[in-house]
């Protein structure tokens, strides 16, 4: 959806691991509504280890990138920069500005 619309920018979250590894609160801090659910919800699919030492909590970066043009190695590329920011590039989406043009004549 985000690539649909050309939306581009960075997400900022709070994550709560709980003790089981389980993610138990994702917290928008800031970023575009779009992106932002977008963020959440793959972060509340993650898995951790378990935490001995209880509970852990962090804050982790989300940035979404278009590129200029098509890329024909991926579609996507996902990467960890650095352990607490997430970096995802996508190709611009694909605009047909040709529409079909109906053939025959009505009733045939």
């Amino acid at each position: 959806m985000t690539s649909q619309t050309r939306i581009t920018g960075t997400v900022k979250l709070h994550v709560v691991i709980e003790k089981t590894g389980a993610v138990g609160e994702v917290s928008i801090l800031s970023g575009h509504p779009l992106l932002s659910g977008a963020a959440q919800s793959s972060v509340r699919s993650w898995k951790f280890e378990t935490i001995a030492t209880g509970p852990a909590d962090f804050e982790l970066t989300y940035e979404f990138e278009l590129r200029d043009k098509a890329s024909e190695h991926a579609d996507e590329e996902i990467t960890f920069d650095t352990p607490n920011h997430v970096r995802i590039v996508s190709n611009p989406p694909i605009i047909y500005t040709n529409y079909a043009q109906p053939t025959g004549r009505p009733g045939d």
